[in-house]
């Protein structure tokens, strides 16, 4: 086979290319490794011990958000929903309610994962305690600590002030963030992106100041959404990767922000394969399924110069290659010798270790565990069953289906493989007791308690190389799941004319091979700067229609076919626009970004260019308030802590005073809800315009700080607005001229 172009993987990436190509009649093929559409997103149907009719379920991606777009508005549309209604119409039935928590009526395949859960506000967390134990922590969620979504109750004071600390120095790191070229990232001298990118995020989150402050518990509360993030350990991965990764998803409070408005808010029950299939449908025959690549191989005289050979035999050539897979799964490829190191060092790194598993049982017991309503929705730091989530869903008959998902990662997959080997008993029965036991003590403090241990069904997906162990699928061709992760001095470290390998992950070899990926998904219509832009909320109106008026001028040869997100309206606080250079990195949607990138690259060719945003008046380069209250209490605590006092030590009211600095008063922060990142963005809205300077006087009485390390900290301060610097004196209660 000849092609112009040949596309390798048929998931989001690869389809999106495909999509992108045949808008602009170009001639391709998509040669995908396994017998199906999706890559790292695998719907399948449950078969075995179970009849589940219009319903499918995820060994896979499975989770969006209305923030997602396009791909939110691609299975929310009526193309969509008439293709599905006609060509399988179990999966359109009315057996999903329509809830109060959505603004429009939702199709009927979509699952509230959200509005599920509100009826059951019992949840449970396993983390380490002040003595370093591993410990239950069971709380209502509603009766949280200062009412920050996920934060359990017992978890003491010194605790919540560390998380509000740390949180605050996740917030500054993320808004310094360049998402286009991290490497260049400006962390106003508290860091420096080399720093950051030399050191894994273990090592931050142990270092000075957090050190002097971090608890067990505040670890572990870090630790598990890291792990649940990307499936694997926070020794895994570089820092400043991983705030990278954070600041192009929206930031890290974004990304683990599973209720109204986050990006899990959501499933579908028909499977995202579904919606896959309809977005191939008018190629499908350009898809070639079975097809392994084992090399290939460049003769830059032919007519078409890339040679793709299969491990069957078969030879396919192309003008020109896009590689839309994983940097790791391109690895199994063999490339030719001379292929630039840049790209030989990011298919070098590793991807997560997942085991994704559907627990079906009778009944949905943890709703009602001895009066109590259990929401499904829990987990442990470390712990064998990383985190359940509900997935119970109506079958086409009206019928309930009980089920709970569960995640296991990285060593707890390996001390299973290792105790399935040793025992020599049935892959299956040895899976079912290691996830129900695990389920048990979860919810009940029991490993025995007998209705978690009697499922109807277990499926089970080990996303992971591939390995001699019996009893799970592999994902042989992938390797693992969900990303490609980035060890430290991927970012940073120079390996091709002086820059790292990073900086060549958008750039074509040789203008032949295209490689790209979620990982490294790019926007072609960036509207805003490569970091954080602060918006004033008068301006949002104006802005958001400047960018319609954009979007309705884009040529349709460039432009995703899907509609926009509505603009964010003008709140209490000022918003923060994360950068859309990069957007949705590592989900499904910036798959979508990402083969519609390299395929204009291909049909430009040496003509593209790197697409910048146009220069918007309401973007302020000088700091915010969320900023600013950052900048304050990272040094002020360091320069605490440089007294040789650990916060561990002091009193109890001086950590009263510090908890009401960062996080304000507890009724009134009650009143308002939200996790621990609004929160913190609207006490500094409050701070930024109260005048009273004894209600700021933040790190007085907690921190010390002296006239010379006050002045120390000013002229580290760069911003030029008068209402910033006065915020910071006030911050300090020091009426100082700068």
């Amino acid at each position: 086979m000849n092609k112009d172009t040949i596309i390798i993987g048929a998931g989001f990436t690869g389809l999106a290319a495909a999509a992108e190509l045949q808008k602009n009649q170009q001639d391709f093929a998509i040669l995908e490794a396994s017998n199906r559409l999706g890559g790292r997103n695998f719907s399948f149907k449950i078969t075995q011990h179970l009849d589940t009719p219009g319903v499918e379920y995820e060994h896979g991606s499975q989770y969006i958000g209305e923030s997602q777009e396009p791909l939110w508005s691609v299975v929310k549309g009526e193309p969509f929903y008439t293709w599905l209604k006609t060509h399988y119409p179990d999966y359109v039935h009315p057996d999903t309610p329509d809830t109060e928590y959505n603004e429009d009526t939702l199709p009927p395949y979509i699952v509230d994962n959200f509005a599920q859960r509100l009826d059951f506000p019992e949840q449970v967390l396993i983390l380490r305690d002040e003595n370093n134990e591993p410990k239950r922590f069971p709380f209502n969620k509603f009766q949280t600590p200062y009412c920050i979504t996920g934060l359990p109750s017992g978890i003491g004071k010194r605790s919540v002030a560390a998380i509000g600390l740390v949180s605050l120095d996740i917030l500054y790191i993320e808004s310094c963030i360049n998402v286009d070229q991290p490497w260049a990232s400006d962390f106003n001298g508290l860091y420096t992106a080399k720093q950051l990118d030399s050191i894994t995020l273990e090592q931050w989150l142990n270092e000075k100041p957090r050190r002097g402050y971090m608890t067990p518990t505040a670890l572990d509360s870090i630790t598990i959404a890291a792990q649940a993030l990307l499936s694997v350990n926070p020794s895994e991965i570089s820092a400043l990767y991983f705030f990278w990764y954070c600041a192009c998803n929206g930031g890290f409070f974004n990304e683990v922000n599973d209720a109204k408005n986050g990006p899990q808010q959501y499933w579908l029950r028909c499977g995202f394969g579904k919606v896959l299939e309809f977005m191939s449908k008018d190629f499908k025959d350009s898809i070639h399924y079975e097809q392994v690549i084992e090399s290939v191989s460049v003769d830059e005289q032919a007519e078409f110069p890339v040679c793709l050979t299969l491990s069957d035999g078969v030879v396919h050539r192309a003008k020109k290659l896009i590689v839309a897979v994983s940097p790791h799964t391109a690895n199994k490829i063999q490339w030719p010798a001379d292929l630039d190191e840049s790209y030989k060092v990011l298919m070098n790194q590793k991807m997560g270790r997942t085991l994704k598993a559907q627990v079906f049982y009778e009944t949905s017991w943890w709703n009602d565990i001895d009066g109590t309503g259990w929401q499904g929705y829990s987990g442990g730091a470390s712990y064998p069953v990383l985190w359940t989530m509900d997935n119970t869903a109506c079958d086409a008959n009206g019928q309930p289906r009980p089920c709970l998902m569960t995640f296991t990662i990285g060593d707890q997959i390996t001390e299973l493989e290792a105790s399935i080997a040793k025992s020599g008993s049935d892959p299956d029965e040895a899976l079912k007791h290691f996830l129900t036991k695990h389920i048990s003590y979860l919810f009940t403090g029991e490993y025995d308690y007998e209705p978690a241990m009697d499922p109807i069904a277990i499926t089970a997906n080990l996303w992971a190389k591939q390995t001699d162990k019996s009893g799970f699928e592999k994902g042989a061709f992938i390797g693992g799941g969900p990303n490609t992760v980035f060890a430290p001095g991927v970012l940073t470290e120079p390996v091709q004319d002086g820059k790292s390998a990073m900086a060549f992950a958008n750039t074509p070899w040789r203008d032949l091979i295209y490689f790209t990926s979620s990982e490294v998904a790019r926007n072609l219509h960036p509207e805003t700067p490569n970091a954080m832009a602060f918006i004033n909320p008068k301006d949002v109106d104006k802005d958001s229609q400047g960018k319609s008026e954009k979007a309705d001028n884009q040529s349709p040869n460039t432009t995703l076919a899907f509609a926009s997100s509505q603009p964010e309206k003008a709140g209490i606080v000022p918003i923060s626009q994360y950068s859309d250079n990069r957007l949705d990195l590592g989900y499904m949607n910036g798959g979508l970004y990402a083969g519609q990138y390299a395929a204009q690259q291909r049909i430009q060719g040496a003509g593209f260019e790197v697409p910048q945003p146009d220069p918007m008046s309401s973007y302020s380069k000088s700091w915010n308030e969320v900023k600013t209250l950052a900048y304050v209490f990272i040094r002020g605590i360091e320069a605490f802590l440089e007294l040789g006092t650990a916060l561990h030590v002091i009193s109890d009211s001086q950590i009263d005073s510090l908890i009401s600095a960062i996080l304000g008063d507890e009724t009134r922060q009650c009143e308002l809800k939200g996790g621990i990142g609004t929160q913190l963005k609207l006490r500094a809205a409050q701070l930024f315009n109260s005048n009273d300077e004894i209600a700021v006087d933040v790190l007085a009485e907690v921190a010390r700080v002296s006239p010379q390390t006050y002045q120390a900290i000013l002229d580290g301060f760069t911003s030029d607005d008068p209402r910033q610097v006065d915020f910071l004196k006030r911050l300090f209660g020091q009426n100082r001229e700068s």
